[in-house]
């Protein structure tokens, strides 16, 4: 064979007659060896890099084997780039090359693009992967820059799925006036052959890549459902590793070093750097990783790991959402937070993980959230909280600096009110339930079969508001050993710091039953005025003295109490309670009143209201603190003095204290009364007292006006 014929590149193209005895050199486009092709299929096409078509339109195909040069396709490394404008200063804007480059690799049924070491740096606007073709840098930091472009990322999917490729020692650099464009997005689209993979990067790989200067994300990863026919059952992002990589957030609160949404699994990060540019910037975040609905259910985030990897300078370090991640042997410097886990995500941090968070009371080492499971154990961590946010937080086996670091919030315990009668408890075991005057019938919850829930009542400083648990058999809550209300319904009351503890006894079913209760002691120096109360409850006298002898109250008729007084011409809403005509009416039906005050016991109409007359509470007084002496004790048993009778009184609805004379002799400090109420206009009394001339009996609330409406039975024993 002859010697080979040198020349360039547009020379060959030139050619008229090729000759199958002859190699044809060029020295331009990086170089190389070429031969003709007689057998080339028609159609072929000129690619730059390894196919020229000559102007009898013969096919020289280049020699090689192994890598293909992206030079061998145009691209020049010249570029000279204005980091604030994206602009060319000097050089190539390589894009067409890039992007030749790896079509042609593509057609080839893949390979891999070799980028040597530029003159300066390679310059593109933007390039999209596709499957099968592999992107290797020379020396591990090879410069890309990103030119001015609209692109939302500079490499990003060209086709849906891309498998079994390799980005490896390339340097992505961004640019300002390219606004929140990313550097790596990795954006999952459906994919018509309903035989693979249905849309996103699977099975790939990424080493020594470094990512920085975007203004959106560095790397970018996205992959929801949508409700393509084909590509709505399995978009995602997953198996993939990363080794060596790093990325460094922008100075702003929506740039992230790493940011994944959907559906993200089985991925692997070793020994990586993901960096912020400091931690005074507000509510910025190093990596986020969030799970997101989808049309056929939520896409996770699932069995991600970080192993050896390093994040700082950032505000908070890692944010999860509904996610599932482990981390281990991590490093945290220059941070405020380190790790925030929220939604019911599942993180595990362990061996020899290093925290070094900010101190202050917006500071933290770990955060669970809204039932949120976090492990932490065989770490150092050097932190000002450990807080556990309504979800669950373990610490264990580890070096906390200062040794007093600890949980210093709620633990476990999740703050829920009631929605429809509902309480949703997720996977907490703890509920703090906002006591809102609500009913209680069903409780959805993720524990399991035979699980305990608590509930503490807590009335976020409303006095005398109440949960009422309700057992009318169209619920999932069972009260099996509570007495019927005066409708015939199974109910339990709980209040301030009263504790429930239900057990879950049937899988499919979802019954809760009550399992224990403890009611806690209601102390207070009077009977109630408002509230819904129920037959036997207990109010505790906390200001027991020689004027106010007895112990506490006792409910003994089920019913409101209220002192509000009914307006005219006023706006109610529903549940409002008023008094009117000694009765109490709660609002059934909003409205406006008119001038008319409500009265009986059934419904009445009041301008656009409705009312409902409801019964009144009463309290009765029990119990003597005092102890009498024996002296005493014997002039009791002796004494022929005692008396007891039936006394009436006219109350006028402004006095609290009604006064009752006596003429009995031989009454002391040590004296009692026992006072009956003998019908509904004399009930709710507060408590009685006697002295020489009278007796007294105090109300909270004045008794109504009339005439000789009140009456009682007074027991005097001297």
């Amino acid at each position: 064979m002859a010697d080979p014929i040198v020349t360039t590149v547009a020379n060959l193209r030139l050619l008229t007659t090729v000759s199958s005895d002859v190699v044809y050199e060029t020295t331009d486009y990086g170089g190389g060896f070429w031969y003709y092709d007689s057998t080339a299929p028609s159609g072929t096409n000129d690619n730059t890099g390894t196919i020229i078509k000559t102007a009898s339109n013969a096919i020289l195909r280049r020699i090689f084997s192994g890598f293909y040069d992206v030079r061998w396709f145009g691209a020049k490394g010249d570029a000279v780039v204005n980091s604030a404008t994206g602009a060319l200063t000097s050089g190539t804007d390589d894009t067409d090359a890039f992007q030749n480059a790896v079509n042609s690799i593509n057609k080839a049924r893949g390979g891999t693009l070799f980028l040597p070491q530029p003159k300066s740096a390679y310059a593109i606007t933007k390039l999209a992967l596709l499957a099968g073709v592999s992107i290797y840098g020379e020396n591990g930091k090879t410069p890309v820059i990103a030119l001015n472009s609209s692109s939302p990322g500079l490499l990003y999917l060209g086709s849906s799925p891309v498998q079994y490729i390799t980005i490896k020692g390339i340097y992505l650099i961004g640019n300002v006036a390219n606004t929140s464009q990313h550097g790596m997005y990795i954006f999952a689209t459906g994919d018509y052959d309903p035989d693979n993979h249905t849309g996103g990067l699977w099975y790939s790989n990424f080493e020594d890549v470094e990512i920085r200067g975007f203004s959106g994300h560095q790397w970018h990863f996205e992959a929801i459902d949508d409700s393509d026919p084909y590509a709505g059952n399995d978009i995602a992002n997953q198996f993939l590793t990363f080794k060596n990589c790093r990325g460094f957030a922008s100075a702003s609160s929506t740039s992230r070093a790493i940011y994944a949404i959907g559906q993200f699994g089985q991925c692997q990060f070793l020994q990586c750097e993901f960096d912020g540019a400091g931690s005074s910037v507000a509510n910025s975040i190093s990596v986020e990783l969030i799970s997101s609905p989808g049309v056929n259910g939520t896409d996770m985030v699932y069995d991600v790991q970080f192993i050896g990897c390093t994040v700082q300078s950032t505000n908070l370090g890692f944010k999860f959402y509904y996610a599932k991640a482990v981390l281990n042997n991590q490093h945290f410097e220059k941070i405020n937070q380190a790790v925030w886990a929220d939604a019911t995500s599942n993180i595990v941090i362990n061996g020899g993980t290093e925290m070094y968070s900010s101190t202050g009371s917006s500071s933290w080492a770990v955060k669970s959230s809204k039932a949120s499971n976090v492990i932490v154990s065989g770490c150092t961590l050097n932190g000002s909280n450990f807080i556990a946010d309504n979800g669950f937080l373990t610490l264990a086996d580890n070096n906390l600096t200062p040794a007093t670091a600890a949980i210093t919030t709620s633990g476990i315990t999740k703050q829920s009110g009631i929605s429809s009668g509902v309480l949703n408890s997720g996977m907490a075991r703890h509920i703090l339930l906002n006591s809102t005057n609500a009913d209680l019938k069903n409780i959805t919850s993720q524990l399991g079969t035979a699980d305990d829930l608590i509930v503490r009542a807590w009335d976020n400083g409303a006095v005398d508001s109440y949960t009422r648990i309700y057992d009318d058999g169209t619920g999932n809550i069972v009260l099996p050993v509570y007495d019927f209300n005066a409708s015939g319904v199974r109910t339990l009351i709980l209040r301030q710091n009263d504790v429930a503890v239900f057990s879950r006894n049937d899988l499919a079913g979802g019954n809760w039953v009550l399992k224990s209760i403890n009611i806690a002691d209601r102390k207070r120096n009077v009977v109630p005025t408002t509230g819904y109360w129920t037959v036997g409850e207990k109010i505790y006298n906390t200001q027991v003295n020689a004027a106010t002898k007895i112990i506490g109250w006792v409910c003994t008729t089920e019913g409101y109490l209220t002192t509000n007084t009914w307006l005219a011409n006023h706006a109610y809403s529903l549940g409002n309670l008023v008094l009117s005509n000694g009765n109490i009416y709660k609002v059934t039906t909003a409205g406006t009143s008119g001038t008319t005050a409500p009265s009986g016991t059934t419904t009445f109409t009041d301008g656009t209201v409705v009312w409902t007359y409801f019964p009144t509470a009463v309290f009765t007084a029990f119990g003597n603190s005092y102890t009498i002496s024996e002296t005493d004790a014997k002039y009791a048993l002796l004494s022929t003095t005692a008396k007891a009778a039936t006394y009436t009184a006219s109350g006028n609805g402004t006095t609290t204290v009604i006064t009752i004379p006596h003429v009995l002799s031989g009454i002391t400090t040590n004296s009692t009364v026992l006072i009956t109420p003998r019908n509904a206009a004399s009930a709710g009394y507060s408590y009685a007292d006697i002295d020489t001339s009278s007796v007294y009996i105090y109300y909270a609330t004045a008794p109504a006006s009339g005439t000789n409406n009140l009456k009682f039975s007074v027991e005097i024993k001297p």
